[in-house]
């Protein structure tokens, strides 16, 4: 997805929800890990269900921890990161649909390749997209997964340093 569409279906999404709608929802502010990974989760069943709805999902957990000016910015970099992990994968990358679910194989390791990134793990970031994709050549996704971690940095969502677990 390229950054205009990435902006289009942002500015779509924006148009919709009204003070009103943002005034009735409690503000429950995410985890950097938890937006990670809910973020990749509906992101990618967005893709993988063809249904924009699993999209605002993304952006209303986002835009209700960190703002609505650092949300934009920030899905934008998740959106090209899901689209570089879904456009490289050789296996179908495993999400539920579903908030109350804890997290799957895939989407821990998707959580675990933006921590590395963030905290310059690069055999781990590896490993992880290597496991995640089903395939050798990563770079594209470690570039990507790193580029969204520092993202959130810049946002100050610091994820948990894997070499502290």
């Amino acid at each position: 997805m390229s950054v205009e569409v990435t902006h289009h279906v942002l500015d779509k999404i924006n148009q919709e929800r009204t003070p009103i709608y943002f005034a009735k929802k409690p503000q429950i502010k995410k985890s950097p890990e938890e937006l990670v990974g809910l973020g990749f989760r509906f992101w990618m069943a967005g893709y993988q269900n063809n249904d924009f709805e699993f999209w605002k999902k993304t952006w209303d957990h986002f835009n209700q921890t960190i703002g609505t000016s650092a949300a934009r910015t920030t899905v934008s970099e998740l959106a090209s990161w899901a689209q570089t992990v879904q456009s490289s994968a050789l296996r179908d990358i495993e999400v539920s649909l579903t908030e109350q679910e804890q997290f799957g194989r895939d989407e821990r390791m998707a959580i675990t390749m933006v921590a590395a990134g963030q905290h310059n793990a690069c055999p781990a970031l590896q490993a992880c997209a290597g496991a995640l994709l089903g395939a050798v050549e990563v770079e594209n996704v470690v570039e990507a997964s790193t580029n969204f971690g520092h993202q959130l940095l810049e946002k100050k969502l610091l994820l948990t340093d894997i070499k502290k677990l």
